[in-house]
């Protein structure tokens, strides 16, 4: 519920609203009633209202942060109590890395920094190619 077209200074008293008023000329003090909210209605005026966005399986969003920003995803299922949404997506599998990684057989930690070209492309999982590289399927 809310009060539109008001606007609301919260301070101690009505001589630190008309100090903070000073220089606005489109709420000049004679212009405008300022009354002052009674203390027992204050926590209601100020009462911020937000809708929850529903969120349905099978719909499509889009991926703000990480490897996956500004992708497009599948919402999988929804776990409305903990919060919690599960999502399919087409994987970002760096396959240079995967090379880099069975060439050695150790890890050094420079590989695993993200290149300066930016991130992988999409693609599905391609098994054929991992084994190409030298790595193992189990």
């Amino acid at each position: 519920v809310g009060v539109r077209g008001c606007i609301y200074i919260e301070a101690f008293k009505q001589t630190h609203v008309k100090a903070a008023l000073t220089g606005v000329n489109a709420l000049g003090m004679g212009k405008w009633q300022q009354p002052m909210v009674p203390i027992n209605e204050m926590a209601d005026v100020l009462k911020v209202v937000s809708e929850p966005m529903a969120i349905k399986t099978h719909s499509w969003v889009r991926i703000k942060r990480g490897v996956y920003r500004d992708d497009l995803a599948q919402i999988d299922y929804v776990e409305h109590n903990q919060n919690k949404v599960v999502c399919k997506m087409l994987p970002r599998i760096d396959y240079k890395k995967v090379k880099s990684m069975y060439k050695d057989r150790e890890p050094v930690q420079s590989r695993f920094r993200r290149s300066a070209k930016g991130r992988p492309a999409q693609k599905l999982f391609d098994a054929d190619l991992v084994r190409s590289l030298g790595g193992e399927l189990k």
